[in-house]
């Protein structure tokens, strides 16, 4: 399974409950480790031999961007999942954090095939929708090339989508979510979401934008505005990342 690594952030779940929410990350006790190698996988064993209490761990991670399979199949990803992190547990792993892309989509025509119906229901669009924009409102290709394509952050049903990918895996037993990629293309983006956001933020840093933002001639507007405005484009850019 290809999974490149890059600038990542780790959003914890049940540590905010436990007594002493810091105490397995106290320098001189966590040892981190990846819990893949290569196309090697599931390493919780060798990772606890070495020392390691934290483990990034792939759990639902390749689903997550190749596109959910058929439900009896999930079904068993999740149990698989589960089981490995129990092992992980038995074996002296503190914590098990789950991978995510934060962008990636691989196989778009056939990525959302088999959403569950609950998924489904809270999807305004569809996923070719959710893609990263160049200057004139065209989908980027993935930096990454073949099958992959970039979705944007801000995109708000690619955010559900992330949402539930979270929740699958806080459910199979990890302990939180290492966002992989993070990453803005640097073409874009340029889509309507990012253009309001972009808005908000001139209108926050003294720059005055005196447009709606409801239409596509308004979403040019601004997008003009990011041309005479680079550096401000610049800054905006590095808060979606």
């Amino acid at each position: 399974m290809r999974m490149p690594v890059v600038a990542c952030f780790v959003l914890s779940a049940s540590l905010a409950m436990a007594a002493d929410p810091m105490a397995e990350l106290r320098t001189g006790r966590a040892g981190h480790a990846f819990d893949h190698l290569g196309g090697i996988g599931e390493q919780a064993e060798a990772a606890a031999g070495s020392g390691a209490t934290i483990i990034y761990a792939t759990g639902l991670g390749e689903v997550g961007f190749s596109g959910l399979p058929a439900a009896g199949e999930l079904e068993k990803v999740r149990s698989d999942a589960a089981a490995y992190n129990r092992r992980a547990k038995q074996l002296g792993i503190k914590l098990s954090i789950g991978y995510l892309c934060a962008t990636s989509i691989v196989k778009l025509e056939k990525f959302d095939a088999h959403f569950p119906a609950e998924l489904k229901a809270q999807l305004k669009t569809p996923p070719a929708d959710w893609l990263e924009q160049d200057r004139q409102g065209k989908p980027l290709a993935s930096w990454y090339g073949g099958d992959y394509r970039p979705a944007c952050m801000n995109n708000p049903d690619w955010r559900t989508y992330e949402s539930y990918m979270v929740r699958q895996q806080l459910e199979t037993g990890h302990d939180g979510i290492f966002f992989d990629n993070p990453t803005v293309h640097p073409q874009g983006c340029y889509c309507p979401h990012c253009m309001q956001k972009f808005a908000a933020f001139l209108e926050e840093n003294g720059v005055t934008v005196g447009t709606e933002t409801g239409n596509s001639a308004d979403v040019e507007a601004i997008r003009k505005l990011a041309d005479a405005h680079p550096k401000e484009f610049q800054r905006f850019r590095a808060t979606i990342a």
